[in-house]
Order: C-alpha cells, then sequence, then structure tokens
C-alpha cells in the first residue's frame, strides 16, 4: 500500500530501503514516503482501522482531482502534500 503512493513499482524496495545496508530512496520517494506516513498516523491516532483504510482508498473529493482515491493522490501531487495533510488534520480534528 506504501509503495504506490511513494512511486515505486515494487513494494520489495520499501523493505531494501529500510535494511540499515540498504539502498536509500530518491529524495522525492523518501519525502512522499515521510508524508504518506504522516496522513496515515494522523488519522488513524484519531479513528480506527476501518476508518483509516476507508479515507484512504475512498474518493476524497475535497483534495484530489477527478476520482480519485486519497491513497493514490500523493503520487501524482509529487511534491504538494499541503491539499492531502490538510484534510487528515481536519478529518483528525472531528474526534479531538
Amino acid at each position: 500500500m506504501a509503495a504506490f503512493p511513494a512511486g515505486l513499482s515494487d513494494a520489495k524496495q520499501i523493505g531494501r530501503n529500510a535494511r540499515e545496508d540498504g539502498p536509500k530512496p530518491r529524495p522525492v520517494v523518501a519525502r512522499r514516503l515521510r508524508h504518506g506516513y504522516k496522513l496515515v498516523r494522523m488519522i488513524s491516532e484519531a479513528y480506527d482501522a476501518e476508518t483509516t483504510e476507508a479515507w484512504l482508498f475512498g474518493t476524497n473529493t475535497r483534495w484530489t482531482t477527478g476520482h480519485q482515491s486519497s491513497c493514490c493522490a500523493p503520487r501524482k501531487a509529487l511534491e504538494q502534500f499541503t491539499a492531502p495533510i490538510r484534510a487528515a488534520r481536519q478529518l483528525a480534528s472531528f474526534q479531538t
């Protein structure tokens, strides 16, 4: 699930990058992984796993274009994580 939004075609690459002696991800991939983690963490701390999954895989018209899921948008956004982070923060704030 983390590989696609990060722009990786091989999910095993995340495991290789995580190893101490493994290759380091490209800067854009590292940034997407960090921001994706931040998004999931924000929502999962405020809601249960089912709600988090629904937010990630459901269409989010507040910040995605067309009929795109929240999970897929970071890949297309490249450097622009302002809108998805704002949307996740807004959703998480409803619980606090």
